[in-house]
């Protein structure tokens, strides 16, 4: 057996807003209102992805097709289709569930006439943490179950050749996970198998090129 290198694995980190979520200031609705509406993403570019006018064609809504998210926690969520566990975490963080439950807010929220609705809302999702395991291997577990022509997200980024602890929470020099060799080599196994996977860039501000 041969090893090509040897290396400190990268600790990922969601790639969120920069601070928690705040708890509401009043208490909630009895009956969840409708926030299509402030979903400006769904609309027509340049802030949005067009996927109203996408949803219109066959197949738009994500019919037939599977989303993987790679994080470490999510919310059972009434707006939330069930999603199939790839791999389960094994301790649980709110911070990191809000953002998990976001994100698949965002793209497979159920088009159920209150709260959101998601990108492609007939897409099945499945979630895959990293918290037992490292990005790659989350990503390898999904690419095992998933089809071509399904979709991973990776929802979580990596300290930077720039990144420093003092500047680390603001998360300046962030990069992509892929970054990481072994995550790399997890995402080109995927690609090559025909799963398209999407990354969060990072929130480091840094020139990729």
């Amino acid at each position: 057996t041969a090893v090509e290198f040897a290396y400190l694995e990268p600790r990922p980190y969601a790639a969120a807003l920069g601070e928690e979520f705040a708890p509401p200031s009043q208490p909630l609705p009895s009956t969840t209102p409708q926030w299509v509406d402030k979903q400006y993403y769904l609309g027509a570019a340049p802030l949005g992805l067009d996927s109203l006018f996408a949803g219109g064609m066959a197949g738009g809504r994500g019919d037939n097709v599977s989303i993987g998210d790679v994080e470490d926690h999510w919310y059972h969520h009434e707006d939330l289709p069930d999603c199939t566990k790839v791999q389960v975490d094994s301790a649980f963080s709110p911070s990191s569930a809000e953002h998990g439950t976001a994100v698949l807010g965002e793209m497979v929220g159920i088009d159920n006439g209150y709260g959101v609705t998601g990108l492609a809302p007939k897409a099945h999702c499945y979630t895959s943490s990293h918290q037992n395991q490292d990005v790659g291997g989350a990503i390898t577990a999904l690419a095992n179950v998933l089809n071509p022509g399904d979709v991973i997200l990776i929802e979580v980024h990596i300290w930077g050749p720039h990144t420093t602890p003092q500047n680390a929470p603001s998360q300046t020099g962030f990069v992509p996970a892929e970054w990481d060799p072994a995550t790399f080599d997890a995402i080109a196994a995927a690609t090559q198998k025909g799963i398209i996977v999407v990354a969060a860039a990072g929130n480091g501000q840094e020139n990729l090129d």
